[in-house]
């Protein structure tokens, strides 16, 4: 009995003492490795989130060479420029003269908006010479450019040329004038909108 006894001692101090310190370190590292999958679950969906986050962004980033080519930050006079006098040439324009009115005066319909802050800037495009195909051939370019403009006015009308000696005829050939708005988005709106 006594031999029992002891042995039933021991046993009760090793699973005191030997055991119970396993077991409970056990269930720590479990409860630990639990709450790191839990942890590892969280972390791989905001993981994926960024990822998904990332791609759209490169799409956007991508495209804003287009969208800068459609309604830029500054006014662009020069580009403006080559792109209307090229598009001249290419509808066929012998001469074509192009001035600019830089008063950037909000349109009436954009004051109407408090959200757009658009501004503009007019240019006139005016050529003397050619015949009247030249004129639709024109406007389709100028509806075809990704340049946001907005034509006010055209006018188709006959010019007489002057007689030179190579042509003592008077010629009688198409006149052509098209008031243009080209319209930006300054960065400075953009900076006090983020305000």
């Amino acid at each position: 009995a006594f031999s029992s006894l002891r042995t039933f001692f021991f046993v009760t101090i090793f699973i005191v003492f030997a055991i119970k310190p396993a077991v409970s370190t056990i269930s720590a590292l479990v409860g630990e490795i639990q709450a790191k999958e839990t942890l590892s679950k969280r972390m791989s969906s905001k993981i994926n989130n960024m990822v998904n986050a990332q791609d759209q962004f490169s799409q956007i980033q991508e495209k804003y060479q287009l969208i800068e080519a459609s309604l830029p930050t500054y006014p662009r006079f020069n580009h403006a420029l080559i792109q209307t006098k090229n598009m001249a040439y290419q509808a066929g324009m012998v001469s074509p003269q192009i001035k600019f009115n830089i008063n950037q005066d909000k349109d009436k319909t954009e004051k109407n908006d408090p959200k757009t802050q658009l501004s503009s800037y007019s240019l006139s495009l005016s050529n003397n010479g050619g015949d009247f195909s030249q004129a639709p051939i024109y406007l389709q370019k100028l509806y075809q450019n990704r340049r946001l403009m907005k034509i006010n006015k055209i006018e188709l009308g006959q010019y007489q040329s002057r007689k030179s000696t190579q042509h003592p005829k008077e010629e009688i050939t198409l006149s052509t004038q098209i008031n243009i708005k080209v319209y930006y988005w300054p960065e400075e709106y953009e900076k006090t909108k983020n305000l």
